[in-house]
């Protein structure tokens, strides 16, 4: 009788180890997904420009002014920089055409090597246009601009003051 209860007892413990045991890992699948987004931002010290024209040879031969880093941007794909105005340059009882703002775009001080760059200058309008074109995205990007104001006869035909509009950048998927 005692061999046999010892026998029920191996059995039930091999029994036991080989099936009976509790389960000590669990696996889960993870993803990520990475949307495409963009975003576009102009320096903070740098929301306010304007260049002072004060002669006729400023008006004759244009004025520019430079602004480093004026733009970053960060892309998850390749992107475009567009530009444009609200309007023409407003005044006191005047205007002026936006399109006597010319925008030079180059690269700033924020800046992975890039080859896929392509640099438009334009002159502003209200329709956008496209001043920078990258073939591949960016985790962070910075961009000066350079605003040159010319047009001698418009400038020097119209009443002094100060002459507005608002510039917009935008950033979209190329």
């Amino acid at each position: 009788m005692l061999i046999k209860n010892f026998t029920s007892i191996l059995l039930l413990i091999l029994l036991c180890s080989q099936y009976g045991y509790a389960q000590q890992s669990a696996d889960v699948n993870f993803s990520v997904r990475l949307g495409d987004f963009q975003s576009i931002v102009v320096n903070s010290s740098q929301k306010n420009v304007g260049v002072e024209i004060n002669s006729v040879k400023e008006a004759t031969n244009g004025k520019s002014l430079d602004k480093q880093n004026h733009i970053k941007v960060t892309s998850t794909s390749n992107y475009e920089i567009k530009v444009s105005t609200s309007s023409n340059l407003k005044g006191e009882n005047s205007e002026l055409p936006s399109n006597l703002i010319k925008v030079t775009p180059s690269s700033g001080s924020f800046t992975t090597p890039n080859s896929n760059l392509n640099y438009s200058p334009v002159s502003l309008s209200s329709t956008e246009q496209t001043i920078i074109s990258s073939g591949s995205g960016d985790i962070e990007r910075s961009f000066n601009m350079n605003y040159f104001v010319s047009g001698a006869e418009k400038l020097l035909n119209s009443p002094k003051g100060n002459y507005s509009t608002t510039i917009s950048y935008s950033i979209v998927p190329n």
